[in-house]
């Protein structure tokens, strides 16, 4: 979904989609925080939850998407350090 399409938290049914391979919800209002339960979505290649409002921290299960490629978080009220699960990520090319 591209820009502007949601203003609440990121939708519980994502996590549903376990084939996912790209999402981008950059440019949305989305609040609350990563939920932890986007460690289960092992297709992930992209992930851009940029420019939003998303808060709290990154979770450690980001770090076991490790067919991403891509993560994009930046322009968010996000905290704390880095977990060092991200270490998982091995085609990890941006983040």
């Amino acid at each position: 979904m591209g820009p502007g399409h949601y203003t609440d938290s990121i939708p519980h049914q994502v996590i549903n989609l376990i084939k996912l391979y790209h999402l981008y919800f950059s440019s949305n209002q989305l609040t609350g925080s990563i939920p932890h339960q986007i460690g289960t979505l092992r297709e992930f290649h992209y992930l851009d939850l940029s420019f939003n409002s998303l808060r709290d921290h990154i979770p450690s299960s980001v770090g076991f998407l490790i067919e991403l490629t891509s993560l994009n978080l930046r322009r968010n009220q996000i905290n704390g350090s880095i977990p060092p699960e991200i270490g998982y990520m091995k085609d990890i090319l941006k983040i």
